[in-house]
C-alpha cells in the first residue's frame, strides 16, 4: 500500500500570541508563503484572482535541493479568522492533488493555528517508490515541515517586533510596518543610552543629540506625509463609501501627531543640555522625557496599526498606495538622505522581512544596503554605545504593555 494513499491526513498545531484575524490575514496571503515554508519559494495570484476567495487560483513555486517545480492551486475555503483551505490542481505533468488547510481558534495565550493536509488524489505508486523516495522523501510525512512553517509564522507573524496589529487586506503595506519598527527600535536604544552613557562622555552625548535630530526628522517626514497625503485621501474615500466612523479615527491620528511634536522638541532640548554638561539630575529629567515620548508614540503607533491601517486596506486601491509611497513618502527624501535612510530602515529587521524588502527593491537597493551599512553601524555605535546591541525583540519587550 502506498504511503501517500488517498485519504492520508496529517496535522500540526501551534498556539501563537496573535489574534485569529491577523493570523488568517498572513496565511491567506499566499504571496508570502515563501517566508514561512521550508519548501515553497513564493506564489502569485493568477487567472484574474487578486486575493483569497473560493475558486481563486494561484501559482506556487517550490524548491528542494536542486529540484524546482510549480503547482497551480485553487482556494476552496476562505473564512476570515476561521479557516483557509486550498488544493493543488491536477495537471498533465502532476496528476495528484492535496488539500491544505489552516484553521484558527482563539484560546488562552493567543490563537491555536492548525495546519493540515489530506491526499485527495495520490501520486502513482511507481513515482512514490522511485522519484519521491529519492528526491523528496519528506513528502511521505510533511509534519516536520508543517511544524517549521508554523514556527516561522510565529517568529515573524507579519508583526514586526512591537507591532500591535496587521489588518488583512489586498495592499502590501510592508514599507509602513518597517518604518514603525524603526521608530520603536530607535526609542528603545535612546532610552537605554540615556540611562547608560557616562556623564563625562560628552562626545557620546553630542552624538546622541545629533542622532535624535535624525530620528525626529524622519518621524516628522512620516507624519507630514500622513497628514498632507494619506489622511485626506482616506477621508475622501471613506466619505464616498459612507464610512462615517472613519472620521473619528483620522481626527485622532492628527491630534496624536500634534501631541508628539512638542515631546520631540523637549527631548532635543534635553540632549542639548546633556551635551553641554551632563548631571545625574539632567539624566533623570531626560529619562522622563524619553519615557513620555515612548508612551505617546507607542500608543499612537498601536492605534494607527489597529484602526487607521484597517481603513487603508478597506478604502485604498493598490494604485492609490503605490502613488502615495512614491509621491508623498519617498519624495520627502532627497538623494543625499539615502545614505542614512536606507540603512536606518533595515537595521535590526527580522531576516525574512529584510530579505523580502531587498528582493522587492531590486539590485540598486541591495547594493546601497551592502555598501552603506558599515558606516551606518559605526555611527550608531558612536551614539548608542552598548545600547546599539539592543535587538528588536528587546524593544518589543520594552513596549509590549503599550502595544
Amino acid at each position: 500500500m502506498p504511503l501517500m494513499a488517498e485519504g492520508t491526513t496529517h496535522r500540526v498545531s501551534r498556539v501563537i500570541n496573535a489574534d485569529p484575524a491577523t493570523l488568517y490575514g498572513l496565511v491567506s496571503d499566499v504571496t508570502r508563503h515563501g517566508e514561512w515554508s521550508p519548501e515553497c519559494r513564493g506564489a502569485r495570484w493568477i487567472d484574474g484572482a487578486t486575493g483569497p476567495e473560493p475558486g481563486a487560483r494561484f501559482l506556487g513555486r517550490n524548491r528542494w535541493g536542486l529540484l524546482a517545480w510549480s503547482r497551480t492551486c485553487e482556494v476552496e475555503e476562505a473564512v476570515p479568522g476561521e479557516r483557509f483551505a486550498f488544493r493543488t490542481v491536477p495537471g498533465r505533468l502532476a496528476a495528484d492533488s492535496t488539500r491544505w488547510a489552516y484553521t484558527f481558534e482563539e484560546v488562552p495565550g493567543g490563537t491555536r493555528v492548525t495546519e493540515s493536509y489530506e491526499i485527495v488524489v495520490p501520486v502513482p505508486v511507481r513515482v512514490q517508490t522511485s522519484v519521491i523516495r529519492a528526491l523528496l522523501p519528506h513528502h511521505f510525512d510533511m509534519r516536520p515541515h508543517m511544524a517549521a512553517t508554523l514556527a516561522a509564522v510565529e517568529a515573524g507573524t507579519g508583526l514586526l517586533p512591537g507591532q500591535a496589529a496587521a489588518p488583512p487586506g489586498p495592499l502590501d503595506v510592508t514599507g509602513m510596518w518597517v518604518m514603525h519598527h524603526a521608530f520603536r527600535r530607535d526609542l528603545a536604544r535612546f532610552a537605554a543610552a540615556v540611562a547608560g552613557t557616562p556623564l563625562a562622555d560628552r562626545p557620546t552625548w553630542r552624538a546622541l543629540r545629533d542622532r535624535w535630530d535624525r530620528f525626529a526628522v524622519v518621524l516628522h517626514k512620516h507624519h507630514t506625509g500622513e497628514d498632507d497625503g494619506l489622511w485626506p485621501l482616506l477621508r475622501e474615500r471613506a466619505a464616498a463609501a459612507g464610512d462615517h466612523g472613519a472620521v473619528a479615527t483620522l481626527d485622532a491620528m492628527e491630534a496624536e501627531h500634534a501631541v508628539i511634536d512638542p515631546l520631540l522638541a523637549s527631548c532635543r532640548a534635553g540632549f542639548e543640555g546633556l551635551a553641554a554638561g551632563a548631571t545625574e539630575a539632567g539624566r533623570a529629567e531626560q529619562s522622563a522625557r524619553v519615557a513620555a515620548t515612548v508612551e505617546a508614540l507607542q500608543a499612537h503607533l498601536g492605534h494607527e496599526e489597529r484602526d487607521a491601517m484597517a481603513l487603508v486596506q478597506a478604502h485604498l486601491s493598490a494604485g492609490d498606495w503605490e502613488r502615495l509611497e512614491k509621491e508623498v513618502f519617498q519624495a520627502a527624501y532627497r538623494p543625499r538622505d539615502l545614505a542614512f535612510a536606507v540603512s536606518w530602515a533595515f537595521d535590526g529587521l527580522p531576516a525574512a522581512t529584510r530579505r523580502r524588502m531587498l528582493a522587492d527593491g531590486g539590485p540598486v537597493l541591495r547594493l546601497l544596503s551592502r555598501v552603506l551599512a558599515p558606516a551606518f553601524r559605526r555611527g550608531e555605535r558612536r551614539a548608542f554605545g552598548a545600547a546599539y546591541n539592543l535587538v528588536p525583540a528587546s524593544g518589543a519587550r520594552m513596549f509590549s504593555a503599550a502595544g
